[in-house]
């Protein structure tokens, strides 16, 4: 059960992670395209995030923290004035590693 201390560093993970999306996409495409494919970034020694980009302008985002238990979304994207923006995503989205 996700608890509101839990939903919160989810959601820190994910600007953190966002943040250093925009980098990657801002001083590799200038903000003008984005390529399709996976970027990750380690937070720490048991903190994994994923999101890989689709072409069809969809997504998917996973979180694996150090419970083990992964978090993940999927939805859509686009760019807009150089920025990528996710959108039609449900905001909590718990799997259970099966």
């Amino acid at each position: 059960m996700q608890t509101p201390k839990n939903a919160l560093k989810m959601k820190f993970y994910l600007v953190a992670f966002m943040f250093t999306l925009q980098f990657i996409i801002c001083f590799s495409a200038f903000g003008q395209e984005i390529k399709p494919g996976k970027y990750g970034v380690y937070a720490d020694v048991s903190m994994y995030t994923e999101l890989t980009i689709n072409g069809d302008s969809t997504f998917q985002y996973l979180n694996r923290g150090a419970t083990g238990i992964p978090y993940t979304s999927e939805g859509k994207w686009k760019l807009k004035n150089g920025k990528l923006i996710l959108y039609d995503y449900p905001e909590n989205s718990w799997i259970n590693g099966n």
